[in-house]
C-alpha cells in the first residue's frame, strides 16, 4: 500500500522538481543545415573534422571546405598552381599529434598549411602504387608519427619525416592467407 503521509508528498514533490531542473539544465543543441547556396563546394560531403583551433573542415567530391562558424572557405585544385590541394576529390582527414592537418585525395596526400592557406602534396611512386590514385578513405597516426592510409584493397604507410610511402603488406598477407580471394585493388 502507498504511504500518503506528508513525508511521501514532500519526497515526491522534491523528486519532481529535481527532475524538472535536471531536464532544463540539459544543453540544447541547434541543428543548422548548410548547402552549396551557403558556400559549400558540393552537397556530397565525405568527412567532417573539427580541428584544435575550432575550425570545421569538410571534404567533398569538389574540394576541401573550412567553416569558421560564420562562413565557408573552399580550397580547390588548380593544375597551374602546385601549392593547391592535390585533387578536388577529397576523402579522409587527419589532424596528427603535431597539430598538422592531412587530407587524402584521389591523387595524393596533402598537408595543409593553415596559416598561409597553401598545400604541400605527396604522391606514392610506382613501386608502392603502380596505378596512381589513392581513393583511400581512412587515416590514422601510429606512435612513431607515420600516417596509415586505408582504403578498399590495401593500406599505405606515409612517413612525414622522409616524405616516402610504403606498402603495409596487408593486402599480400590477406591474399596469401585466404582472407580475400579476389584480385581487385588499386595497385
Amino acid at each position: 500500500m502507498i504511504d500518503h503521509t506528508p513525508k511521501y508528498w514532500l519526497l515526491l514533490f522534491t523528486v519532481l522538481i529535481w527532475t524538472q531542473e535536471l531536464l532544463r539544465a540539459q544543453s540544447s543543441y541547434q541543428i543548422n543545415s548548410y548547402s552549396v547556396k551557403d558556400g559549400l563546394s558540393s552537397s556530397n560531403c565525405r568527412r567532417i573534422l573539427k580541428d584544435k583551433e575550432g575550425f570545421v573542415w569538410i571534404t567533398s567530391d569538389k574540394g576541401l571546405n573550412r567553416y569558421d562558424g560564420n562562413s565557408f572557405s573552399t580550397f580547390k585544385h588548380r593544375p597551374d598552381d602546385p601549392k593547391t590541394i592535390a585533387s578536388n576529390s577529397c576523402n579522409g582527414m587527419l589532424e596528427d599529434s603535431k597539430g598538422r592537418l592531412w587530407v587524402n585525395t584521389d591523387e595524393g596526400l596533402t598537408l595543409v598549411d593553415r596559416q598561409k592557406q597553401t598545400f604541400t602534396n605527396f604522391f606514392p611512386d610506382s613501386t608502392v602504387m603502380p596505378v596512381l590514385g589513392l581513393s583511400y578513405t581512412q587515416m590514422a597516426e601510429d606512435q612513431t608519427g607515420n600516417i596509415w592510409i586505408g582504403g578498399y584493397y590495401d593500406v599505405l604507410i606515409f612517413n612525414p619525416e622522409t616524405k616516402l610511402f610504403k606498402k603495409s603488406g596487408w593486402y599480400d598477407f590477406a591474399k596469401k592467407s585466404g582472407i580475400i580471394d579476389v584480385e581487385k585493388r588499386n595497385s
